[in-house]
């Protein structure tokens, strides 16, 4: 029994990513809606991921959205510190994303940069 809906809507991809010691660093967990025109809960993507992927494991763990409206959503909203938010570029060059993004920071959340910024 799926004790969360929000994982029946979503598919999910896994890499591991590798540093420069050839030791996996973080698991990069990719997440793609079922269905792109449906809005997704992303506090209840989180809270389901965050029982699965425990804050004490030995890994952080990357979340790529591909979802706008869920990564907008997953930047509003506190996303467990053992999760890395993978941020596309022209989201953080978007001005209306700059308080999230700083936000999110102060709080100690890791964001990593997807892509090269225009300027």
């Amino acid at each position: 029994m799926n004790e969360h809906p929000i994982l029946g809507q979503v598919v999910l991809g896994y890499s591991p990513m590798i540093d420069r010691q050839r030791t996996v660093m973080a698991t990069r967990l990719t997440v793609f809606p079922v269905r792109p025109d449906l809005a997704l809960d992303a506090p209840a993507l989180l809270q389901a991921l965050a029982e699965a992927w425990p804050a004490d494991g030995p890994q952080a763990l990357v979340l790529n959205l591909a979802s706008e409206g869920l990564l907008r959503d997953s930047l509003a909203g506190e996303p467990p510190l053992n999760f890395a938010l993978e941020v596309p570029s022209s989201v953080a060059g978007d001005a209306p994303q700059q308080a999230a993004l700083a936000a999110l920071r102060g709080r100690g959340s890791t964001l990593y940069l997807k892509g090269r910024p225009s300027v």
